[in-house]
């Protein structure tokens, strides 16, 4: 499902079903191990499939003339301390230039080891400290995540920055 608030071009969330992993990704066992490969096929799924709009020839034309770069780019993992009560895995681009993304938390949120990537052989979060984690989140300078230029003394400076930084973004490359 899309995000309410996105935060990149593209920003999609692949929810579970399992209520018992309320408390988000510190409640992940190894028995849930395959809930996560499951989890991250979808998200790799959608994430090519949004990808294809906006590749020329794809299905959406104004979609792809108005892409950023970095649309291409994703990266999949969880919130160290999620915002709502369902497990929840954020399939995210890297252009990180969705009309939700407002603030320096939100960038935070994304740019900082706050964002836990989710790969299949992903350690189980032992030892993670959601508090600590936020606290963390919330003191981290404001860098680009591209090129690490920074730190930025406002958020305005830094979407200005990353608008014009051509490095390549790190993340898993959509390539058909």
């Amino acid at each position: 499902m899309r995000d309410k608030y996105p935060k990149a071009s593209t920003h999609l969330l692949v929810l579970a079903r399992d209520q018992t992993l309320a408390a988000g990704p510190t409640a992940l066992t190894k028995a849930h191990a395959p809930l996560l490969t499951r989890m991250l096929a979808a998200g790799r799924k959608a994430a090519a499939e949004e990808a294809a709009r906006a590749r020329p020839g794809g299905i959406d034309t104004t979609t792809r003339m108005n892409t950023p770069p970095g649309s291409d780019v994703f990266k999949l993992g969880f919130h160290a301390k999620p915002s709502m009560p369902c497990l929840h895995l954020h399939v995210i681009s890297q252009d990180l230039r969705g009309v939700g993304m407002k603030t320096r938390r939100h960038w935070s949120s994304f740019a900082t080891g706050f964002f836990k990537l989710a790969r299949e052989d992903m350690p189980l979060p032992v030892g993670w400290d959601p508090e600590e984690e936020e606290r963390e989140m919330k003191m981290a300078r404001l860098s680009c995540h591209k090129c690490g230029d920074g730190p930025f003394a406002t958020f305005p400076k830094l979407t200005e920055h990353v608008s014009a930084c051509d490095v390549a973004a790190a993340g898993e490359r959509v390539d058909f």
